[in-house]
């Protein structure tokens, strides 16, 4: 995958048509439903609107993880395991105080 390729994965994004064509109703009605309520034009949204935008969500989830995974990226910090040096550079909390200590 080149430069042009995976910029182009990482700026894409779902569209009102997309939106529209997943609740199988007009652009025009994602407009209105989405229009302040004390507009004229506004509308309200359609129904099942919630499964729509999950399953929507679901889909740009997954191809972000795809992207993600063709760059070969390295394991995030916060699942890696900490190394000797990682734990002394680490701040030093109050005796009687961890991490996960919650006040």
């Amino acid at each position: 995958m080149n430069f042009r390729e995976a910029t182009d994965g990482l700026l894409a994004s779902a569209t009102l048509e997309d939106l529209a064509t997943e609740m199988g109703v007009s652009v025009q009605a994602v407009r209105q439903a989405r229009a302040g309520e004390t507009t004229s034009s506004a509308r309200p949204p359609p129904p099942h609107w919630e499964r729509a935008v999950g399953k929507l969500a679901r889909r740009m989830a997954a191809h972000f993880e795809r992207l993600g995974n063709a760059m070969k990226l390295p394991v995030p910090n916060a699942e890696r395991p900490v190394t000797g040096k990682q734990h002394k550079r680490a701040k030093k909390l109050p005796k009687g105080r961890h991490r996960g200590a919650v006040d």
